[in-house]
Order: C-alpha cells, then structure tokens, then sequence
C-alpha cells in the first residue's frame, strides 16, 4: 500500500476507536442531566395537569435510522463504484480536438 493508504487506514481505526467508546461516556453524561431535568419538570406548578407522554422504544427508532442509513450508504458504494468503473482520463490521453483544423475539413 501507498504512505497515503497507511495513513488513512490508521486514521480510520483511530477514527472507530473513538466511536466505539463514545457510547459509554455520552451515557454518564446524558443520565444526570435527565434525572435532573425530569425532577425539574415535576416540581413545576401544574406538572401534573401535563399530558403523560406515550412511550416509545428507543430501539426501534435506532434500528428504522439505520436501516434508512444502510440502505443510503449502499446506494452510494455502488454509485461510486461505477464511476471507478468508468475509463479514467489519465489512463488513455484524448487526442486534442483543433477547432480550425476540423472547420476547414468540411
């Protein structure tokens, strides 16, 4: 592989490291912060004439984002692929096209 290669390739698996462990730390941060502001919410004057809110499974949201994600991402790695699929302009140089040359041909 090409330096360039190397050092995106490392770059990416540094990248992936970083997301594995982000969920973890966005948890700790995230819980407090609800378990503060759901306390906030209901000692508010009035907070018990609010509407109770229906519950949704958090992971069927997560998994239509990523099915929707997936299938995205699939259009794109094919639609890139038939464009390097395409001849490139640096394999086979074009002859030049001389304007002057092919008007006066006629």
């Amino acid at each position: 592989m090409s330096q360039y290669a190397d050092i995106a390739t490392e770059a990416g698996e540094q990248l992936l490291s970083a997301i594995k462990e982000l969920p973890d730390q966005s948890r700790s941060v995230i819980e407090p912060i609800a378990e503060r502001v759901s306390s906030a919410l209901a000692d508010l004057p009035g907070a018990s004439l609010l509407p109770t809110p229906t519950p949704v499974d958090p992971a069927k949201g997560v998994e239509f984002f990523f099915g929707f994600a997936e299938k995205a991402l699939e259009l794109q790695k094919n639609y890139l692929l038939r464009l390097s699929a395409l001849p490139s302009s640096t394999s086979a140089p074009a002859a030049p096209v001389n304007k002057a040359a092919a008007s006066t041909a006629k």
